[in-house]
């Protein structure tokens, strides 16, 4: 009887029967698949909600990115000074955002019903169909930032100020810009009824299609500002200052027909 393997082949070879041809061993791998939860997700513990509000807060982290959120005064950064941050939809009411700085922030469709902002800076800064009913803008600054489509009815702005900008579908119903140096500010399509512009420095602004019905432009400066498509003769315009392309805009408005 043969014993080894190559004994046997011989002799299967002698005899003139075929040799057996073993199949080559099987290699056996192993492939790691990912476990599921035997009872399902794993529930929320304290901690998590924890960590979910520390993400909410700009102490670490002042580029905020937050959507439709309630913010607080206390989720500020101690230096109240946001830079590039975005917040969509969140609601800021009532708030108090005295002392806040922004830099290139971007707020959309917030809601800062109520807020306090006296004593605010704000550069870059874009605020586009906020709420700011009933806010206190005292001492508050905005320079080049973008208001278009917000509300300020109501709103108390001793002391504001407003260096250029985009104030293009605004509603200023009612509101007092008596003495603001307006100058270059975009105002095109806003809603000034009854707003108190006596005295406002409103030379090279953009009034076009502005609704003026009824405010008070006494001593106004409105050289160089564009009129197109405004009813000056809807507004209270004694010692107003125009240019001859303003004074030929309200004879127009008058019914008159300029040659």
């Amino acid at each position: 009887m043969p014993n080894t393997y190559f004994e046997r082949v011989f002799d299967a070879i002698q005899d003139g029967t075929p040799p057996v041809r073993h199949p080559p061993p099987r290699v056996r791998t192993c492939t790691r698949t990912a476990r599921t939860p035997r009872y399902g997700a794993r529930r929320s513990t304290p901690r998590d909600a924890h960590h979910a509000a520390v993400a909410l807060t700009a102490a670490d982290d002042p580029a905020w990115h937050l959507v439709d959120r309630d913010v607080t005064a206390e989720q500020l950064p101690t230096d109240r000074h946001l830079d590039g941050a975005v917040l969509e939809r969140c609601r800021l009411r009532y708030a108090d955002l005295s002392g806040l700085v922004t830099t290139s922030c971007r707020f959309l469709s917030c809601d800062l019903t109520g807020a306090d902002l006296s004593g605010s800076d704000h550069t870059g800064t874009a605020f586009t169909n906020c709420r700011f009913d009933g806010a206190r803008l005292s001492t508050a600054r905005f320079a080049g930032c973008k208001l278009t489509g917000s509300e300020f009815t109501g709103v108390t702005t001793m002391g504001l100020v407003i260096e250029g900008g985009d104030w293009s579908y605004v509603n200023l119903h009612g509101v007092d810009l008596s003495g603001r140096r307006l100058v270059g500010l975009r105002l095109s399509h806003a809603e000034l009824s009854e707003a108190d512009l006596r005295g406002a420095d409103l030379r090279g602004a953009d009034l076009a299609s502005a609704v003026l019905r009824g405010a008070l432009l006494r001593d106004a400066d409105l050289r160089d500002t564009e009129l197109a498509g405004v009813r000056l003769a809807d507004a209270e315009l004694a010692g107003v200052h125009l240019d001859l392309a303003g004074a030929v805009r309200l004879a127009a408005s008058l019914g008159a027909e300029v040659h």
